[in-house]
């Protein structure tokens, strides 16, 4: 499978390091431990190896133009970069969906004035392929010109009508409905930004974008990424997604006891995946490596400060679970559930209604 050409400026942020480009030393600094992070992983390196070679075999100019965006989509605060993100997410994965001829007529447009007006004509197109047949109908009785400009009002019409369903549903006892960030309670708002989306990998950035503007699936999304960046934290080298992102000493084990994981392939991606893994290497009586960051000191001082105040009756216990992992802070959010507490620094604020109905929404 090719590689995504919107993937190009996620690596090009390396290139500074790589290709030497000028920068101001914090951001050198967080290129190197991303790109030693990367280097880690035989498969990943090579990957980088390739992409470095790519972004290089490209012409000086367009070199000069992947940078730029590049630049320009890490501007600004993490909630802006997630918005951009899930937009070139998003126009990466429709691009990919034309044909080979459709694709180079918008690849190959000489300004980006004239690809805008492509891209606008085949969104059109698609539009009327869908519309229902009265409504393609009558479209296909109007000449070429005015059948643009009236596929391009019903698409308004349509968008129109649905933000007024949308404003019309009522709401049940009260309960906050956030379909974007900016219906969010404030201290969920400050939780997104200054706990969440620094704890996730950028490539998670679109997940959480491209769920704005949805309910229940905002808020699901969010409580999804806490979940997985929050509550479980990744290892320093990264999220382990399948077996190929699992360390050494975990890969040969899985290879000594074939028969004692099966079905793991199953489970996909973090943290359902080493989830898995260790569960079968419990349920096997086999030691398993640390495949996440479970010691109090992965957390936030505010976390291990609430653990101390709030669980010393079970600091025992939890001290004894400090070596392991997914066990304690499966145990810390079991402790704090029987309590009706919420844990900061693992668990989202705000009414616990609002994550119970988006949770049970369907």
């Amino acid at each position: 499978m090719r590689r995504p050409w919107w993937l190009m400026p996620a690596f090009a942020g390396l290139v500074v390091v790589a290709g030497g480009a000028s920068s101001d030393e914090d951001t050198l600094n967080r290129n190197r431990l991303r790109l030693d992070k990367l280097r880690a992983d035989p498969a990943v390196s090579a990957r980088l190896n390739r992409d470095l070679k790519a972004f290089f075999d490209l012409p000086a100019e367009r070199q000069r133009q992947v940078r730029d965006l590049d630049s320009r989509l890490h501007a600004g605060d993490l909630g802006r970069q997630a918005r951009l993100w899930a937009v070139l997410e998003r126009y990466g994965l429709w691009l990919d969906s034309l044909s080979e001829k459709d694709r180079g007529k918008v690849l190959d447009a000489p300004t980006a004035e004239d690809r805008l007006t492509l891209i606008r004509f085949f969104r059109d197109k698609e539009w009327a392929d869908r519309a229902a047949p009265v409504v393609r109908l009558e479209i296909n009785k109007l000449p070429p010109e005015q059948r643009q400009r009236e596929i391009a009002r019903l698409r308004a019409e349509e968008r129109k009508q649905r933000r007024l369903w949308d404003k019309s549903l009522p709401s049940a006892d009260n309960v906050p409905k956030p379909a974007a960030f900016n219906d969010l309670p404030e201290d969920v708002k400050a939780f997104v930004l200054e706990e969440l989306l620094p704890a996730m990998p950028e490539d998670r950035f679109a997940i959480l974008g491209s769920a704005e503007g949805r309910w229940p699936d905002y808020p699901r999304t969010i409580h999804d990424l806490t979940r997985a960046y929050v509550t479980y934290r990744p290892l320093p080298s990264g999220p382990i997604r399948n077996q190929r992102d699992l360390p050494a000493d975990a890969r040969k084990l899985m290879a000594d006891n074939k028969g004692k994981f099966k079905g793991l392939a199953l489970k996909l991606g973090w943290p359902d995946y080493p989830l898995a893994f260790e569960k079968a290497c419990r349920e096997a009586g086999l030691k398993c490596p640390d495949l996440g960051a479970g010691r109090p000191s992965a957390y936030p001082a505010a976390t291990q400060a609430w653990v101390k105040q709030h669980l010393a009756e079970h600091m025992t216990e939890l001290t004894k679970l400090e070596e392991k992992w997914p066990q304690w802070p499966e145990r810390v959010m079991e402790l704090a559930k029987a309590k009706g507490m919420a844990v900061p620094g693992m668990t989202p604020p705000g009414p616990a209604a609002m994550w119970e109905a988006a949770l049970a929404a369907k």
